[in-house]
């Protein structure tokens, strides 16, 4: 449901865990719809010569040594199968 704090319950979640709330880490579900935009913002991507891209969240990662909150904003909106299930694998949800 929306405005029900989900947010803010994620940001007080990283002050509290990790002491900074700037260590939450959201993704916006509403403009990662394809398995494309799953590599270029989460994965990164390749520049024309083959060197690799980091996205965003791999340099939060690289910032904060792995330690970080994740929060996915408008997840139940995606309906390709195959991106929930690259996600599910990804973070680890799967074994």
């Amino acid at each position: 449901m929306t405005s029900t704090g989900k947010t803010e319950f994620a940001r007080a979640l990283a002050a509290e865990l990790l002491g900074d709330e700037s260590q939450l880490i959201t993704f916006d579900f509403s403009q990662i719809q394809t398995m494309h935009d799953f590599q270029t913002k989460i994965l990164g991507s390749r520049d024309a010569r083959g060197n690799p891209i980091k996205s965003d969240f791999m340099k939060a990662y690289d910032r904060s040594n792995g330690k970080m909150v994740v929060a996915f904003d408008e997840l139940a909106n995606v309906r390709d199968q195959a991106l929930l299930t690259a996600l599910y694998d990804f973070f680890g949800f799967r074994k």
